[in-house]
């Protein structure tokens, strides 16, 4: 028996481990694609009904449009700004949004397209099939696609240095972002703000601790009751500074390849945050942006929705408790977000 072990651990058995163990992640990943993308970003947009149309309008491109994001990125390269949306949500937007869209029309080039012409057979299959649409259309300009909701707020600069910090590499760029109020961002009158001011990252942040949805508020891992196990923990540092584990980033800034088609076609819009980003690893086409100060943005929600489930015995725990945690999630888990504000909070 001692042999055996001896033989084991014999110098020679160790580099064959090692060897096999390098093998293996050599058979796992895959090599990064070697198309690279062109000077252009597409902003994406699928967008329907007046109440989503008004926050696009009232929040979402008002962040768009401030000096440092598209202003300043269309000096650096081309800008495309693709919305799917109905001809009644266009009309809408013509009676009452038109100085903004057209204050966007002549930094970029819109395209819109109807959802009337989109073949789809059922209601529940209309994001997949948007979402393949535009991929097929990023592929086709090499073209980065980069996020651009409804309910998004970006800081001002934060879209300008995750363009600079990706081109010209074919890869995907996740950042997480915190969940924030409606009501309360709409009762502090952040709209009146987007308009007459610049926000920066660094006043968005604060916001995000001003006017945060209770899912996010109730994030912080030094609570004996929290909600730490869906995928974000916070750790204040001091007045000025938190600690973040996001362990669903969201994907912002991404270059699509073919095979990206061939996954779509077989899987919802909804892995493109919690199960995409494996495929991603493997084949080295993703970065996470840690730093609030190069990038920052928020998601408008609504106060009866994703309504915080609270446990106890999770205090200091930082990671995704899900039966669907994935080697992305692990990942993301080992990157530790600073979040940094101006004033004392």
């Amino acid at each position: 028996m001692g042999y055996y072990k001896f033989v084991w651990n014999s110098v020679v058995t160790q580099k064959i481990k090692r060897w096999m163990k390098i093998r293996f992640d050599n058979l796992l990943f895959s090599e990064r694609p070697a198309v690279l993308p062109e000077n252009k970003v597409t902003f994406f947009t699928m967008v329907w009904g007046k109440k989503h149309v008004d926050m696009l309008f009232n929040y979402c491109i008002p962040s768009l449009l401030q000096s440092n994001n598209a202003p300043r990125l269309s000096k650096l390269c081309k800008l495309h700004h693709l919305f799917y949306l109905y001809q009644t949500d266009l009309d809408y937007i013509q009676q009452n949004h038109k100085e903004k869209f057209a204050e966007l029309s002549k930094l970029v080039d819109v395209e819109i397209i109807f959802l009337e012409n989109l073949s789809v057979k059922y209601e529940f299959q209309k994001a997949d099939h948007i979402l393949l649409h535009a991929i097929e259309k990023c592929i086709e300009r090499a073209s980065y696609w980069f996020a651009c909701a409804p309910d998004h707020i970006f800081g001002n600069g934060s879209i300008t240095n995750m363009y600079l910090v990706a081109y010209p590499k074919p890869i995907c760029i996740a950042a997480g972002q915190p969940r924030v109020s409606y009501e309360k961002f709409k009762a502090a009158d952040f709209e009146a703000r987007l308009s007459h001011s610049l926000i920066e990252n660094r006043d968005l942040v604060a916001a995000s601790f001003d006017y945060g949805h209770p899912s996010f508020l109730n994030c912080f891992e030094d609570q004996e009751m929290n909600t730490t196990g869906d995928g974000c923990a916070i750790r204040k540092l001091n007045n000025h500074t938190y600690q973040v584990i996001y362990n669903v980033p969201n994907l912002w800034l991404v270059f699509f390849t073919t095979a990206d088609i061939e996954f779509f076609k077989k899987n919802s819009f909804n892995y493109f945050d919690k199960v995409w980003p494996r495929e991603l690893f493997k084949e080295h086409r993703i970065k996470y942006l840690p730093s609030s100060d190069l990038f920052f943005a928020v998601e408008l929600t609504f106060d009866h929705e994703k309504k915080p489930c609270l446990r106890s015995g999770r205090l200091y725990n930082d990671e995704y408790l899900t039966p669907v945690t994935n080697m992305a999630n692990y990942v993301a888990n080992a990157v530790i977000n600073f979040w940094t504000v101006n004033r004392d909070i």
